[in-house]
């Protein structure tokens, strides 16, 4: 069940190369970019559809940072603290990360 949302990313992916290239390759080659934005902000009927495309990425984007971050930390209390992120939640060594900010 997890990797259904893999598939979700793939269409939503999928979906914006083919939105992109269908209006791209219509358009004028060095204009192409900022008519295609232009075109987007202006039609009120995709301003909806903006907003929820850069609300997506936005979120991939976090989503992304905080794998990162909690890597780093776990490294970095791994190696330098001695401590593990596997020890009871109670224990006053436990490494402080984004989901266990305490």
């Amino acid at each position: 069940m997890p990797y259904v949302y893999h598939y979700y990313y793939l269409f939503v992916i999928y979906s914006l190369c083919k939105i992109f290239y269908d209006h791209y390759c219509k358009l004028d080659y060095l204009n192409g970019f900022k008519a295609l934005i232009m075109y987007y902000i202006l039609n009120i009927e995709n301003v909806w559809l903006l907003i929820i495309i850069i609300l997506f990425w936005m979120s991939l984007w976090f989503l992304f940072l905080k794998t990162i971050i909690n890597s780093v930390l776990y490294v970095y209390h791994a190696v330098f603290d001695g401590s593990s992120p596997k020890q009871d939640l109670k224990h006053k060594n436990y490494p402080i990360s984004i989901d266990n900010p305490c």
